[in-house]
């Protein structure tokens, strides 16, 4: 199933977005090394571009009941974050920054994963 978990560290509270709190995500812009996506939830919207990707380890994760490694994860990523607070029509603007050392795994078939999502 096409799924997310992201969190945000933010004033002493962590703000979950996951697919199982009802939470959507739209790619909006995906290549090997970096993607734009918006995640909401009803009350609070998350704008994100992850980029420099490209370094990273390949971590087991099972296939075909083995462990073999496929999982590509980076925790040196660079991210750019707008987190904003809705409330009818009105947007406060929570949090506006970017982090040099970002934890980013890409993995599967991410063109599925984004027609999924973005449905």
């Amino acid at each position: 199933f096409p799924g997310f978990l992201v969190g945000l560290w933010h004033e002493q509270h962590l703000h979950i977005f996951t697919t199982w709190s009802g939470a959507y995500f739209n790619i909006t812009k995906f290549s090997d090394t970096s993607a734009d996506f918006v995640i909401h939830d009803g009350i609070h919207q998350l704008v994100a571009s992850v980029y420099d990707v490209s370094s990273g380890v390949t971590l087991y994760g099972p296939r075909g009941g083995a462990m073999v490694p496929f999982v590509r994860e980076s925790v040196t990523c660079c991210v750019k974050v707008r987190f904003v607070r809705k409330s009818g029509d009105v947007e406060e603007v929570v949090l506006e920054d970017e982090g040099k050392v970002a934890g980013c795994e890409f993995m599967g078939d991410i063109n599925w994963m984004v027609t999924m999502l973005n449905k």
